[in-house]
């Protein structure tokens, strides 16, 4: 379009005038108030009534400018002084939205693609930080894959960084209780991070407990325990628990000669022989889920498209961010490094010796994959002070809210439970259990 000879006059006159471009504070104040009132409608359709931040973690260079991805929800009760609850989720390389969306969070996602407030969650008397690690898990991520973790040394490191710079930038924590929640394989990480706080004073946090839901600690027990266990509930017959266990003892020895990858794949055909290859015939994670077609496992492919929706990726600060919900390169590397099948029970000893903080370790009724048998011989091969007197014990009813949940034994600041009512997930079995089990290990209340 041209402009006449007036029009082109007048635009010199308004470029001409540079005042004119000055931004009006009060109006621009007025528009930081509506984008404000914007963003927080969109954040409260997201979590509605929960106060929470999020952010990146950088782990520099070295790192291939890799970044963890973190997610901090606020005591309901809004306790400025409530401890902090950090979680780390399994698999390994499972990310911990998994835990936040499907256990222990504010809210649960439902396959509606809803969220439905959870009255379990561990906010609500705590501060829980989720936190999405190794690196490459879920919305961490990093600019090449050679930064991806090759051994468990690489992820504590990882994690140590997150944690000093999160104190760092959040100092109100460093004096404030502070408890490490696991699942799975994530005990291969909380118990070297436990250690290291413990033992380094460059970590300024107080820790005051640590809880492991179906922890991976000692595999080769627990790999071994599935024949036994499986023919003890009916799964098999004699033929096949015979020779599934022929497979899971020769991996055992190389387990013992560090041979992980070989192990791992006579773990997995020992494992196809009672559970089948092809066709499942249950649930590995949880033994009332039987099926009659197809592999028969859990689905929460629900979570990663929930998660790629643009106001959820608004509210947690992730637009433009992939989303991993497994980290396999992280699995393989592990196997190749003989960490995957490593014991970590010895890191035990030291915590259960000394008495000086609660650990927990606890493990679902139902769940095939990290059994109640193999975890009993797990807690009793632990050679800790206590050791003997654990293991005479009788089993003690677990209630909660007046109902039967579980059973325990106890020795000191050590608890080993077996939830009654759940599978491997046991905070998405029994949130109200689960609540109450962290509940105690906060406050230190007996049962």
């Amino acid at each position: 379009m041209k402009l006449n000879h007036n029009e082109k006059q007048e635009w010199l006159y308004i470029k001409s005038r540079k005042d004119l471009y000055k931004p009006n504070p009060n109006t621009m104040g007025r528009y930081a108030i509506f984008l404000t009132l914007l963003l927080s409608a969109a954040f409260c359709q997201i979590f509605e009534e929960e106060s929470y931040s999020h952010g990146f973690i950088e782990l520099g260079e070295q790192r291939g400018h890799g970044r963890i991805y973190y997610i901090l929800f606020k005591a309901r009760d809004e306790n400025p002084k409530a401890p902090l609850i950090m979680y780390l989720e399994g698999g390994p390389g499972q990310s911990s939205m998994h835990g936040l969306f499907y256990q222990n969070g504010p809210y649960r996602l439902r396959n509606n693609q809803k969220l439905e407030k959870n009255e379990f969650s561990y906010n609500n008397f705590a501060d829980v930080l989720y936190v999405d690690q190794p690196l490459g898990t879920g919305f961490s991520n990093c600019s090449n894959m050679s930064a991806i973790p090759h051994n468990e040394k690489e992820i504590l490191r990882d994690l140590i960084v997150f944690l000093q710079s999160f104190l760092v930038k959040n100092q109100e924590y460093q004096t404030r209780p502070f408890f490490l929640v696991a699942q799975g394989y994530g005990s291969h990480f909380a118990l070297p991070l436990a250690h290291h706080i413990v033992h380094s004073p460059l970590m300024l946090i107080n820790l005051q407990g640590v809880a492991l839901g179906s922890p991976w600690i000692r595999p080769e027990l627990q790999s071994t325990s599935l024949s036994a266990y499986s023919r003890q509930v009916e799964l098999i017959d004699e033929f096949k628990y015979i020779a599934s266990m022929y497979g899971f003892i020769i991996a055992s020895v190389f387990i013992d000669l560090d041979m992980d990858i070989a192990a791992f794949d006579l773990i997995t055909i020992s494992e196809s022989i009672i559970i089948g290859a092809y066709h499942h015939s249950f649930n590995r994670y949880d033994l009332r889920i039987r099926c009659t077609t197809g592999r028969c496992e859990y689905n929460f492919s629900d979570l990663s498209t929930y998660l790629d929706k643009g106001e959820v990726r608004n509210a947690m600060g992730t637009t433009g961010i992939p989303f991993n919900f497994t980290n396999r390169p992280l699995f393989n590397r592990l196997v190749a490094s003989n960490e995957f099948l490593s014991d970590k029970s010895n890191l035990l000893i030291e915590f259960l010796d000394n008495g000086t903080i609660p650990i927990y370790l606890y493990s679902g009724w139902y769940d095939w994959h990290i059994n109640t048998m193999g975890m009993d011989e797990t807690v009793s091969s632990i050679n800790w002070h206590g050791r003997d007197a654990m293991t005479k014990q009788e089993w003690r009813v677990w209630y909660t809210d007046g109902d039967l949940s579980g059973r325990y034994k106890r020795h000191k600041t050590f608890y080993y439970v077996h939830a009654t009512n759940a599978g491997h997930y046991v905070g998405m079995d029994s949130p109200a259990f689960t609540l109450d089990l962290i509940t105690r290990l906060v406050f230190g209340s007996d049962h």
